[in-house]
């Protein structure tokens, strides 16, 4: 097993200890996933499910129940790297790093539900929530001289404002 799975096998057994569930034996040797690196984890705890990306050379969500056991992949998530809920847990919102857009992903159907363009070269990849915003980080460069975008959720459709 690569080191990239024994490190996300390792995160998806912390969450089910969190949650109060024994986890079973097999945790111990861990559980791989079809990912190839680390990028985001977020619990859904009504859903009771864990939302995992890759980073930015994996184009895939794994969702697994509190166990570890994959419960779906969601392809065409390019570069998936940032996860965060919306504030009433209805839609994940997923950063796309390789795809210069954040998904939202609708957490009881496990589908895409929408797509909201960064800008080309954007490369965003960390997010985190306040309210209806979904603010992220962004900036393609090695040395990351970063930036600050917001996608705002209470406006039809979703504004993106970059240079926050």
């Amino acid at each position: 097993m690569g080191r990239g799975k024994r490190t996300v096998a390792a995160v998806v057994a912390v969450p089910a200890a969190w949650s109060g569930l024994a986890a079973p034996a097999a945790h111990a040797t861990g559980t791989a996933l079809p990912l190839t690196d680390f990028g985001d984890l977020v619990v859904d705890q009504a859903n009771r499910r864990l939302f995992v990306t890759g980073g930015s050379a994996n184009n895939t969500v794994v969702v697994t129940d509190f166990s570890g056991r994959v419960v779906k992949t969601l392809p065409g998530q390019y570069g998936a790297t940032g996860l965060v809920l919306s504030a009433d847990g209805r839609s994940l919102y997923v950063a796309l790093a390789s795809g210069d857009a954040i998904s939202v992903i609708g957490t009881e159907r496990l589908v895409e539900t929408a797509r909201h363009a960064t800008g080309p070269q954007t490369c965003p990849t960390h997010l985190t929530r306040t309210g209806t915003a979904v603010w992220f980080d962004y900036g393609c460069d090695d040395v990351w001289n970063g930036r600050v975008g917001k996608l705002d959720t209470a406006t039809t459709p979703p504004a993106v404002a970059l240079d926050q």
